[in-house]
């Protein structure tokens, strides 16, 4: 039985790299069943939804993340015979012995890091978070690319300012001065532009005088 509805993922609002981001900062919703679903209903949710990557299941006093590959390889087994092997059992049975869990309050950095040092089979799995509004999940590729784009705001803005540092204006400085109103580029196009006016106009009033 589900205890939430929603299956549709939002992107939640993301804070600026100045603020230190947080786990919950990109935290997606995430469907919630109850640990005495039957297993072969949990199978048709991820069957009808291609999209749904994830579910929580409320065992007890715990929330675990049940991946779909998680799922798909307890129910395939080694010879083909899992769907068979549990077709009465329920969810909570075919739960991960993995239960990994962060806050949401946590420093996406900090968690890049717990994240890396998890064991390599379960390494790129989505990570459960918990907020104060229920049971989350993120992507860890969402992570990563986040930890990335801080790194490289890092690098080309002053730390104390968050102006643009040296290093932003070496490699970017150069399309400043070649689009700006004063530039080069744009002395020339005005140039161009000018003359096409000047030999549109004598054609003009050529064809005028001709007639």
């Amino acid at each position: 039985m589900c205890m939430t509805a929603p299956l549709a993922l939002r992107q939640a609002t993301v804070a600026t790299y100045t603020d230190a981001p947080v786990l919950a900062d990109l935290a997606l919703e995430v469907q919630v069943v109850d640990g005495t679903t039957a297993v072969s209903h949990v199978d048709r949710m991820f069957r009808l939804d291609r999209g749904l990557e994830a579910v929580v299941v409320a065992h007890g006093v715990d929330v675990v993340l049940l991946s779909r590959e998680q799922l798909q390889r307890q129910l395939d087994g080694r010879l083909g015979y899992g769907r068979a092997l549990h077709c009465r059992s329920v969810i909570a049975d075919l739960l991960p012995w993995d239960r990994f869990a962060l806050a949401g309050a946590m420093e996406i950095v900090e968690a890049a890091r717990l994240i890396l040092n998890r064991p390599a089979g379960s390494r790129y799995q989505h990570v459960l978070v918990e907020t104060s509004d229920g049971p989350r999940v993120v992507p860890v590729s969402v992570v990563f690319e986040r930890v990335a784009a801080i790194d490289q705001h890092v690098a080309l803005h002053d730390p104390l300012t968050g102006l643009p540092n040296r290093r932003l204006l070496d490699h970017h400085g150069w399309s400043l001065t070649e689009s700006g109103p004063g530039s080069t580029r744009s002395r020339s196009s005005t140039s161009t532009s000018t003359a096409s006016r000047r030999s549109t106009t004598r054609s003009v009033t050529g064809s005028v005088t001709t007639s």
